[in-house]
């Protein structure tokens, strides 16, 4: 029990072996590209991952969280997404990536520079999500303009998953939380029941 007790409250820890490199796209286009992570840790981890990016280009992204055995290597799904709204430029971002274990294990980052080219009538991903002003906004169906989305009550990040309000990242969070604990709460008592039954079970044979 007390194998299968730890098993469930430790975490991973993320390494970053491979971070992504710096490349131009196209304003309105998205890639996926290579981001290699390491669980040097020797028990199973889910890891997740935050993109912030600051400078003249607009650039967001979403990591898919993802499953590693204990010192599994492998890519972890991400997509990016870039905008220039400025005719003949083309405009860099210097980006952070971090990523996490969802138990609250390590955490590793690495950095990279994104390049966007201008092209003419594109400025953003369809239904891509950005922040702006503190706020969420969303890309419309032609490429062309972001519109409000959302009114960020504690602002606006690039957190894990692409663009979100604040908030709304604490109550995933919390909802994460309040998950781990009624499993462990769960593992708990059946536990307790298999010590039981043993017990009993011993104390009839002696009888």
């Amino acid at each position: 029990m007390t194998f299968f007790l730890f098993e469930l409250v430790s975490a991973g820890t993320p390494q970053i072996t491979q971070c992504i490199q710096t490349q131009t796209i196209n304003s309105g286009d998205s890639i996926n590209p290579i981001l290699t992570i390491k669980n040097i840790a020797t028990i199973a981890g889910s890891f997740y991952g935050s993109l912030n990016c600051s400078g003249e280009a607009s650039v967001n992204g979403y990591i898919t969280s993802k499953y590693f055995d204990a010192e599994e290597s492998a890519d972890i799904p991400i997509q990016i997404a870039g905008g220039n709204t400025i005719a003949g430029t083309t405009k860099s971002a210097s980006c952070v990536v971090k990523i996490m274990d969802l138990k609250g294990g390590g955490s590793d980052t690495c950095k990279f520079d994104l390049n966007v080219k201008y092209v003419s009538g594109v400025t953003c991903q369809p239904g891509s999500l950005t922040c702006q002003d503190n706020n969420l906004y969303i890309c419309n169906g032609n490429g062309d303009d972001v519109i409000k989305y959302k009114q960020c009550s504690s602002g606006c990040e690039f957190m894990a998953g692409g663009a979100k309000c604040v908030e709304d990242e604490y109550k995933d969070k919390e909802n994460n939380s309040l998950v781990y604990i009624l499993i462990i709460s769960v593992a708990i008592i059946i536990g307790f029941i298999s010590l039981a039954l043993i017990l009993k079970s011993k104390k009839r044979k002696h009888s």
